[in-house]
Formats: structure tokens, sequence, C-alpha cells
């Protein structure tokens, strides 16, 4: 068991969403967290306001370049290593239109204490305030058969669940460990959570869901959403045809959603 103060670093990709970042910011900073805590936005040259609601938050923002959520995480966790080297640190990822409950960062880094434990996830559902639109997804994100078995909003018995992979808006990691695979695929365009985890999984790591902790996340509306997965089944194809042992029989199901949804 580890006795380690952690250091908890929250990374935030972000793109011309100011906005929604002023309202996930505000959750991430009333925290019910004693320990250490750093929120990093990686701003990927936001032409919004975005500098102005990481001031009045006072966190720290990153101007970078980088065209995909993958390059923009992977430019956090290099500026993470470099301030603090492997040294305890868990870093976090959410999305900047996740709304995060107070005991977020807490009920993620108990569970570091278990060294057997790489990474933690757990669920994602609309708010209560998103339009009926946004239910609708959360039926389609929550189905396997559409997410090719992603536990996108599933609840198991148990505290502590062993899996093969957690969605990037809920999601912690141990530095460590992402600094020994080198991160995320770089370029990647999407599906860039599915790969990182099968990575960790394929050097050793194990990740672990914990059904209790849960964000709200807002949805995209119906033609976003439609163009959001209809890019997770070609990204989704193409990691299959990278690593045919993740190709699964809903893969084909996910490719044809544009059809299914019509």
């Amino acid at each position: 068991m580890s006795v380690r103060p952690h250091m908890a670093c929250v990374c935030i990709p972000t793109i011309n969403a100011a906005n929604m970042l002023d309202e996930a910011l505000s959750s991430l900073t009333n925290q019910k967290y004693d320990g250490d805590l750093e929120i990093w936005v990686i701003d990927s040259n936001s032409s919004d306001h975005t500098s102005e609601v990481c001031k009045k938050y006072d966190v720290t923002h990153i101007l970078d370049y980088s065209q995909t959520r993958a390059d923009a995480a992977n430019y956090g966790i290099e500026l993470i290593s470099q301030k603090y080297g492997d040294d305890n640190v868990i870093i976090f990822f959410t999305d900047d239109d996740a709304i995060l409950p107070k005991d977020w960062i807490q009920s993620h880094i108990k569970w570091y204490e278990r060294d057997d434990v790489s990474s933690v996830g757990g669920q994602n559902w609309a708010p209560k305030d998103d339009p009926w639109s946004s239910r609708c997804a959360d039926v389609v994100i929550g189905a396997k058969y559409i997410t090719a078995g992603t536990r996108y909003g599933s609840v198991i018995k148990g505290e502590l669940i062993q899996i093969d992979h957690n969605p990037g808006v809920n999601v912690s990691y141990r530095l460590s460990a992402l600094q020994e695979i080198g991160g995320f695929t770089t370029g990647s365009i999407g599906a860039e959570d599915v790969e990182l985890d099968y990575k960790l999984r394929k050097n050793g790591h194990k990740l672990w869901f914990d059904p209790k902790i849960s964000v709200a996340h807002r949805r995209r509306n119906i033609s976003g959403f439609y163009k959001q997965m209809k890019n997770y089944g070609k990204v989704r194809w193409i990691i299959g045809s990278r690593y045919p042992e993740l190709k699964t029989k809903y893969h084909a199901l996910i490719a044809k959603f544009p059809t299914i949804v019509i």
C-alpha cells in the first residue's frame, strides 16, 4: 500500500468553448479535496474568451496549437511531467462540457492507495437541464451495442471493477503509467482514450471502474451528435484495423450508425 500523498493534476483540452469551460471550472474549484490540486487547461488556440475564464478561476492556462484532443492531452502530460516528474502524480482528464461533483477528485484518488490501480473511471450522463435529445443520446451512449462494449454509463454491482476501457470525460491515471507508454497516440483523430487504455493493458497495467463516480456531461445537439457518432464509428474501425484484437462484431454496427439513425 502506498503512503505518500498524491498530487492531483486535472487536464482539460479545449477549443472555443469558454462558456461551457466556465461551468466546468466552477465545479472543479469547489472540490472537497484537501490534498494538492492543480488544474491545467490546454487551449488549442481558442478565438473566444477562454483565457479570461481561466484567469477568473486562477487555473493554469496553456496555449497550444494542437489540432486533436490526443495531441493537446499529450502536451499537458509533457508539461506536468516536466514540473513533477512521476512523483506520485495522478492526472485526471475531463472535458470542457463536463460538470464535476464536489467529491470527484477524492472519489478517484482514494483508490490509488492500492498498488494494482493504474487508472480509475466512472459514469457520465447528461445533466437534468439538458434538452430531451440529450436523454436520447444517453440511451445510445449507454448501449454496449452502439459503443462496441465501451462501459459508458454502465452500472455494475460492487465498488471497483476491473475493465478494459474508461471514457475520457471521467478518468484518472498514474502519471508514471502514462509516461511508460508514451501517452496518447500522436495525431489520433478520435477514440484516443480507447487506444491509450489498450496500450496500458498491454503493458500489464490494470484499469478500474467505480460506478459510484458519475459526472454530468452535456451532450451535443442532434446534428452534432450524429457527426460525433459517425466519426466514432470511423475511428473505431481504424483502431480495429491497427489492433485486430480490439475489433468486435459491434464495430460494423458503429460504422453504419448514420444509416441506423435514418
